[in-house]
């Protein structure tokens, strides 16, 4: 499969017609295999030179930064590459759920840790942001409704651990200025148990954990877009998006579930100059 990627020369032409019709913004997602982070330095190299105003990084926090920050307490010398790539980018998005944690507790933890680390950091872009992405499985909701309130590290002991931390986050005065929190949700809706199961748990947490602010504050913590864009409070994000997976495929935003053949440049161009290339004025990755 690894066969079928693109090579860095299709990367560097793409992110010169991205440019080219206004994008500003390149994300990609490191995973944690062997030659990432060089690979992804490469990329990075390449976005700043062709002009990009932000780059953002998605990885996970165990395999890739974790481990470090536990073992090493971080420095430059422990993995020279991963700070390498920290001081080019502008926002490392963090995936976790239950197949990235063990339980609320685990994954308050690991945020916390990671977050902790980052502000420590002095080799960083100016505007440099920590992004979660929390995203709200059947299992989150699980954690988060039956919180077994005695396992958790901090005073608050009649809610759950991720309920308090952010408490903590809304209320530090400048001390989390780099963090972020992006809730997510699954797509379609029909893979919750049922669509009312998931309005059921959604209104939930917004009742009962008023500090976890799953539909957004407008500030520090974000709602999931396609979401917020089916309630009528913002537009989809696919306007302002491009999509390209690692063998070419496009779609006009990573949850969108029709993909185009993007798979060389020529038909690249075709699909980023086509103004009709577009989710429409409601995503279609929420509904199916």
């Amino acid at each position: 499969m690894r066969d079928l990627t693109k090579s860095d020369w299709y990367w560097k032409e793409a992110m010169k017609l991205a440019y080219q019709n206004g994008y500003r913004e390149f994300a990609m997602t490191l995973n944690p295999f062997p030659g990432a982070v060089d690979h992804a330095i490469r990329l990075a190299k390449t976005a700043r030179d062709t002009g990009f105003d932000i780059i953002n990084v998605t990885t996970v926090g165990r395999k890739v930064l974790l481990e470090w920050v536990e073992d090493e307490g971080w420095n430059d010398t422990s993995d020279p590459a991963i700070y390498e790539l920290l001081s080019m980018i502008d926002i490392l998005s963090i995936s976790i759920d239950e197949h990235r944690a063990d339980s609320i507790e685990d994954m308050v933890y690991q945020i916390s840790t990671i977050a902790e680390a980052i502000r420590e950091r002095s080799k960083l872009r100016p505007h440099f942001i920590l992004n979660i992405n929390l995203l709200w499985t059947p299992a989150v909701f699980g954690w988060v409704r039956n919180f077994n309130n005695g396992n958790c590290d901090n005073d608050c002991w009649t809610e759950d651990c991720l309920n308090c931390w952010l408490k903590e986050v809304s209320t530090s005065d400048g001390y989390y200025d780099r963090l972020r929190i992006q809730h997510l949700i699954l797509k379609p809706l029909s893979l919750y148990q049922s669509e009312e199961w998931f309005w059921q748990n959604y209104q939930w947490v917004v009742n009962n954990r008023p500090h976890i602010k799953i539909h957004g504050d407008g500030h520090q913590i974000i709602g999931d877009a396609p979401l917020n864009n089916l309630l009528g409070i913002n537009e989809c994000p696919g306007k302002n998006m491009l999509d390209i997976d690692p063998m070419g495929f496009v779609r006009k935003c990573p949850e969108n579930p029709i993909a185009h053949d993007g798979s060389d440049i020529a038909k690249l161009e075709e699909l980023v100059r086509n103004p009709s290339f577009s989710c429409g004025d409601k995503c279609n990755c929420i509904t199916g």
